[in-house]
């Protein structure tokens, strides 16, 4: 591995990679396990969906923007296992926005409403274990960034 030395652009760079995904992985977990319970019990599930909508998508977007900087700092070079870490959640993000999209034409938001209850439901299973996936890889990522020694930063290798 090289050695680059603490304060350098690319342990910097390596410390930021962690923080971002942190933030933005911490939040859908923090999202996932305490503010949709809460939100579902003081306003009903339709309600706490369209907040959830909202919501989604602009941690979509923050993950949009977490992803660019790490591919170019992790995804073609350094350790295989989060090269393959970074590209499969790219491929998660993609489908995500996808799905977004998908479930939106069943809803109408200005009535709050469901339009195609069955549908609706049955994509969002699917939504639902993509960001299982989306959880799980960040925390992955997150592990192996942070099992990175930033002195010892692999920028550079082929392993």
């Amino acid at each position: 591995m090289k050695e680059l030395p603490e304060g350098t652009d690319a342990s910097i760079q390596h410390r930021l990679a962690m923080v971002v995904m942190a933030f933005w992985i911490g939040g859908i977990t923090a999202y996932a396990a305490l503010v949709v319970p809460a939100g579902s019990s003081l306003l009903g599930t339709v309600d706490q969906g369209f907040v959830t909508r909202v919501v989604t998508f602009r941690f979509n977007l923050v993950g949009a923007v977490a992803m660019i900087p790490l591919l170019f700092l992790y995804g073609f070079k350094g350790q295989w296992k989060l090269r393959l870490s970074l590209w499969l959640m790219g491929v998660v993000l993609s489908s995500l926005w996808f799905c977004h999209a998908w479930l939106d034409r069943l809803l109408d938001a200005r009535e709050r409403a469901v339009l195609e209850e069955v549908a609706f439901y049955s994509r969002h299973q699917i939504y639902l274990w993509l960001t299982t996936i989306q959880i799980v890889l960040g925390w992955l990522i997150i592990w192996q960034l942070a099992g990175r020694d930033d002195k010892k930063c692999s920028l550079g290798d082929k392993k």
